[in-house]
């Protein structure tokens, strides 16, 4: 499906990295079908109705305005009920890719579908797995975006009950980072969800959610940093393991030298090649 492509982006990153407003600037420039957050549970539901959300929907969130909302991309791929985006299942979410897990068909899927040659996609939920997207293609431009550590941990702020809480669940869906939680927070461990092998992907998230957000209450602030940062960590690691260009989004100079040459180029709208 690359070769049909002639420009794939795959903007990875944490929550509140300012992916989201990277991924205005690509939207902007005219250049790429831009999919946001193809990862993102909420395509399993999503509605004719949703998909002019923006920005303003969700101030709390504080994302740049988004003309036309977030989830334009995914108008044609809609099926005949309306409800749900083709090919999306809801365990791509968070659970670890393999041979029973497998999103490929799904991203060629969107790929193929794309009225542009050039594709980008905004995963927020990558994290951890940026293995298997630079393996599944290797000719695409993969970015991991990196944000002051301390900032970000006090944006996840803007949503306790989600931000942390479902970092955490991704994490511990990865099997090996799953060890490494279980010796360095040995009080995050729950050992009764090994045996929820019976449930639902989508029921076992929501009980693995309830569970971590439940411990993080009871936790002090240098408790929850500590958390935090591991995790910061472990994606860093992760992403450069797999050989994604690390961008420090808090360095002006260093987005414009990422994404200003792919910002711009033919069919690009000039005012919105220029990284702000």
């Amino acid at each position: 499906m690359e070769g049909r492509a002639r420009q794939i982006v795959f903007l990875h990153s944490m929550w509140r990295a300012r992916s989201t407003w990277l991924f205005g600037r690509f939207r902007e420039s005219g250049r790429y079908r831009c999919y946001y957050e193809p990862l993102n549970e909420a395509l399993a539901t999503l509605d004719a109705s949703a998909l002019g959300e923006d920005a303003r929907a969700r101030g709390d969130l504080r994302h740049p305005p988004l003309a036309g909302g977030y989830w334009q991309a995914y108008r044609t791929l809609l099926p005949a009920s309306g409800i749900g985006v083709e090919g999306f299942e809801e365990r791509f979410a968070f659970h670890r890719f393999g041979p029973e897990n497998d999103p490929g068909p799904y991203f060629d899927r969107l790929i193929d579908r794309s009225p542009r040659s050039s594709v980008l996609f905004k995963l927020n939920r990558s994290a951890y797995r940026i293995a298997w997207f630079t393996a599944r293609h290797p000719r695409a431009r993969h970015f991991f975006l990196e944000r002051d550590p301390r900032d970000q941990f006090r944006s996840y702020r803007v949503d306790p009950a989600y931000f942390l809480p479902m970092q955490l669940v991704l994490a511990w869906l990865q099997p090996p980072l799953r060890e490494k939680m279980r010796r360095r927070f040995p009080d995050l461990a729950p050992s009764r969800f090994e045996r929820m092998g019976g449930l639902g992907r989508g029921e076992a998230t929501s009980r693995l959610r309830r569970f971590f957000r439940k411990r993080l209450e009871r936790s002090d602030e240098e408790h929850r940093w500590a958390i935090f940062e591991f995790l910061h960590v472990e994606a860093g690691r992760e992403a450069r393991s797999a050989g994604a260009a690390i961008v420090d989004v808090d360095d002006h100079a260093a987005i414009e030298t990422a994404f200003g040459p792919l910002l711009s180029g033919p069919g690009a709208d000039r005012r919105a090649c220029a990284v702000r």
